[in-house]
């Protein structure tokens, strides 16, 4: 009889070696489950993605908050855009500005100019050789005064954002001339975001913008809202919900644009949105001087302004009476406050709706400029910047 010890190792093995077979097996069979169930998910997801993307595409993001609490993009990133009616590249620059590269030293001879704007600056409705910054670029250098122009437009930008970016990253690649492209709707983000404020005459910081609470929460949320038409889809779902109306199908009453900011009467908020807005430029202006820089304004017009069929159309889908309005408000806001300031101004509104056949220079949907648009903005703002000695002296 073999001894205590290796009776009881003998029985123990007999009596683990099934439970441990079981266990093994067992795992084996999750494991496998397990495989199957995620190789399922992703062809599932992938199937999706390809399905949206050929048949719904949506408006992927590529606007990213950056540490020093600026919004610009993700740096060194190229994507598709793609809306119904149009798919174009997009790319952006390490500093995250739309575009390519920028020395560190400007190149001998060539003025640089930084245009500052919201998202018809950007441009993302076109593709990189069409947007208004490298058509301008490409006409001053046909016209044998060649410029580097940066395009520092960011989507949903006003002009608090605009006075922040120079601050942060702007005045540091000491441009020669810095236009900023005013677009109605700059009125209300001022007000909105309240960022800035005008005390006893002079502009104020009230507050930053905010930073993500999680950081790396929000680099996966930006990193699937950057590529991701599945993702995106969901979360134009979840706006819908919450009552956000789209710029697709704009709630009844509720402003598309930026039709508040041409009221007759304007409420108290817009008007305090004018003030703000206008203070914003000048201190804009100002600290651009500082640093040896030109400074001039660039009206970009809404398509209402430069199509009538279109704002008679907008007004009675949205409930609006047209007689509370005047589309050519901001151009009075603008003119007065050019005299007073002598800053100059380029006003785009005329020569759009000269040129306009039947809305040519939007797109149907998204209401940003098409090619057409950018490439009219383009020439009429490198005439302007000539009648007017800028850039050069």
């Amino acid at each position: 009889m073999a001894p205590f010890p290796r009776r009881v190792l003998a029985y123990t093995a007999a009596v683990m070696d099934p439970l441990v077979s079981n266990t093994r097996s067992r795992l084996r069979g999750c494991l496998l489950n397990l495989t199957l169930a995620v190789v399922s998910l992703v062809l599932s997801c992938g199937a999706g993605e390809l399905i949206v993307r050929l048949y719904k595409p949506q408006p992927l993001e590529a606007a990213y908050v950056w540490p020093d609490g600026t919004l610009r993009h993700l740096p060194s990133f190229s994507y598709r855009y793609t809306r119904r009616g149009f798919s174009n590249i997009v790319s952006y620059n390490a500093l995250g500005l739309r575009g390519p590269e920028v020395a560190v030293s400007k190149t001998p001879g060539v003025p640089r100019v930084m245009l500052l704007g919201d998202s018809f600056v950007e441009g993302k409705q076109v593709a990189d050789d069409e947007v208004l910054t490298t058509v301008m670029q490409r006409l001053a250098a046909a016209g044998g005064r060649p410029i580097e122009v940066l395009n520092a437009g960011v989507s949903g930008y006003g002009t608090a954002e605009e006075l922040i970016l120079w601050e942060k990253l702007g005045r540091a690649l000491v441009p020669d001339l810095v236009l900023v492209g005013f677009y109605p709707n700059d009125v209300r983000n001022n007000e909105d975001r309240g960022f800035f404020d005008v005390r006893d005459g002079r502009v104020v910081a009230v507050k930053a913008p905010p930073l993500p609470n999680v950081r790396l929460i929000y680099d996966v949320r930006k990193w699937f809202a950057s590529r991701s038409h599945v993702y995106m889809l969901f979360k134009q779902g979840i706006d819908a919900l919450t009552h956000e109306a789209s710029d697709d199908t704009p709630a009844r009453g509720a402003p598309l644009e930026a039709e508040e900011v041409f009221a007759r009467a304007p409420s108290k908020r817009v008007a305090h949105g004018w003030e703000l807005t206008l203070a914003l430029l000048g201190e804009l202006r100002a600290r651009v001087e500082a640093r040896g820089a030109r400074f001039a304004v660039v009206l970009l017009p809404t398509r209402f302004q430069v199509d009538d069929a279109l704002w008679a159309s907008q007004t009675r889908r949205a409930g609006f009476d047209p007689a509370g309005f005047d589309l050519r408000l901001p151009q009075q806001a603008f003119s007065a406050w050019s005299e007073r300031t002598g800053t100059p101004v380029i006003d785009l509104l005329d020569q759009f709706r000269a040129r306009n056949r039947a809305n040519s220079f939007y797109h149907e949907v998204d209401a940003h400029w098409n090619r057409a648009g950018h490439a009219l903005a383009a020439e009429l703002t490198i005439a302007g910047l000539e009648a007017r000695g800028l850039p050069f002296p």
